[in-house]
């Protein structure tokens, strides 16, 4: 909050856990793709990595 030009990005998708993003070449591809556009904007990166969903909340119903 105290940067305005610090930026936090998530990108999600579903996937068969059994298999890899990296196994991908299209995916891959893609991602390379994306990268290369953002480069020279990006100073730094604190955190890549790929996180699994391991369980799914719901909100509770609003009464009506």
């Amino acid at each position: 909050m105290e940067d305005p030009d610090e930026v936090i990005a998530f990108g999600m998708f579903e996937s068969d856990p059994r298999e890899t993003f990296f196994s991908d070449d299209r995916l891959l591809e893609q991602q390379k793709a994306r990268l290369a556009r953002m480069a020279p904007y990006v100073e730094s990166t604190g955190t890549d990595a790929l996180f699994e969903v391991v369980e799914v909340v719901q909100p509770a119903a609003q009464p009506a």
